[in-house]
């Protein structure tokens, strides 16, 4: 992966993370953008997932705001993938 693209998908995650945040009800955003760096919308959710599961794993830091910040988008962010999925099993 180039530093570019590296840039790319970092900057589509700090994106798609704002997006849960406000509206974690809402379908995942997706782009032709996206397409390029996940693959397809179930590599996004598996790398989202992954991202936040590690987010809960880490230990406790010295900054208890900013980590409750990202504990709280994960647990937020982990819960509408599991809506989501619980949709489309529906539907």
């Amino acid at each position: 992966m180039t530093w570019q693209q590296t840039h790319s998908r970092w900057q589509a995650l700090k994106d798609i993370e704002a997006a849960v945040a406000t509206d974690p009800l809402a379908p995942l955003p997706w782009t032709d953008a996206y397409a390029d760096l996940f693959g397809d919308r179930a590599g996004l959710v598996a790398y989202l997932r992954y991202r936040w599961l590690l987010r809960l794993a880490e230990p406790a830091v010295d900054d208890v705001h900013r980590e409750h910040r990202a504990r709280t988008l994960a647990r937020v962010g982990l819960a509408a993938l599991d809506l989501q999925e619980a949709r489309r099993a529906v539907a």
